[in-house]
């Protein structure tokens, strides 16, 4: 099966403490720090793009594993927050890292959209394919409106990737996809697609920046999220105390706590980054992982647990021996 050779992250230089938002906006360090559990997070240059990001976590991935870009065979690329509609982010990173022998294509799921890319990478890698680069990569702070206090304190810009190929380990051994299409307002860019195309209006309106129902988030991540997971160990005949080490989408410390909580699952089975990165939506999971195998929180032979939720409404866990 295909297992996590490498990993990479890269986080812009720029870092941004809640005090820039204090001096902007109705808010506090000490109350983002309370109800998110955020000190600070990374803003790209004004002259970097999302694929730019992307491109640097992984020729970090490429080189821990010592592959030249041109051996890499596909390019799997989430994210929320594309250089443009189309192309795919994910095409023009290949170009950016020189990965001229690969297939690219970019998938978009919000919070969980790098377990979508690991778990159709990972199917892919040993058949149709012998080894591919998973990227989560975002760039929230294109996306924000700075005058909403509820929701431009939360995000940061980053990206993560792993490198995957066959090496004789069990891998990722199994994957768990779900989604509930009635919750599909809770988080939303509503602007610059086919319902409300790019206009004077949408853009007058911010109809092209991030909105969320918080108590709408808060309940599916604390309620039907704890629930999921069980479902989802169960199905791999796993309980969840089989489990060596968790890696959380960086939503908020708060949710991340409170999800713990309910499954029982021990404080120092976990990292996190949330308080320095903030929430990087689709990068959170890579870059945390990437953070933890560094500072040896997670060592060969372990099984991991990937868990994603987020828009969509969509969540999605990957089992992995790592």
């Amino acid at each position: 099966m295909a297992s996590v050779t490498t990993t990479g992250s890269y986080l812009p230089e720029n870092i941004v403490p809640n005090s820039y938002f204090e001096e902007r906006l109705d808010t506090t360090d000490e109350w983002i720090r309370e109800k998110l559990g955020i000190r600070k997070r990374r803003f790209m240059r004004a002259d970097q793009t999302t694929s730019d990001l992307a491109a640097l976590a992984a020729k970090d991935a490429l080189n821990k594993a010592g592959v030249k870009s041109e051996e890499v065979e596909l390019i799997v690329l989430a994210t929320t927050t594309p250089d443009m509609i189309a192309p795919s982010t994910a095409c023009i990173t290949q170009m950016k890292i020189g990965a001229i022998n690969a297939g690219a294509f970019d998938v978009m799921n919000f919070c969980s959209g790098f377990n979508y890319a690991l778990a159709v990478a990972s199917r892919l890698v040993g058949n149709e394919v012998g080894n591919a680069l998973v990227i989560g990569a975002e760039a929230y702070s294109r996306f924000l409106d700075f005058s909403d206090r509820r929701t431009c304190v939360i995000f940061g810009d980053g990206a993560g990737a792993v490198f995957l190929k066959e090496n004789g380990r069990r891998g990722i051994f199994f994957n768990y996809l779900k989604s509930d299409g009635n919750g599909w307002n809770i988080i939303q860019i509503p602007a610059g697609g086919a319902t409300y195309p790019a206009s004077i209006e949408t853009v007058n309106t911010g109809m092209h920046t991030f909105k969320m129902d918080g108590r709408g988030v808060w309940d599916f991540a604390t309620k039907r999220v704890p629930k999921e997971i069980k479902k989802a160990f169960d199905r791999a005949k796993l309980g969840v105390e089989d489990c060596d080490f968790f890696i959380f989408h960086q939503a908020n410390l708060r949710i991340i706590r409170e999800i713990m909580k309910k499954l029982g699952i021990p404080e120092e089975k976990t990292h996190t980054t949330i308080e320095d990165y903030g929430n990087t939506a689709s990068a959170s999971i890579p870059i945390t992982l990437d953070d933890a195998i560094e500072k040896e929180k997670i060592k060969r032979g372990d099984i991991v647990a990937l868990i994603g939720f987020g828009g969509g409404l969509a969540w999605g866990i990957n089992l992995m021996e790592y």
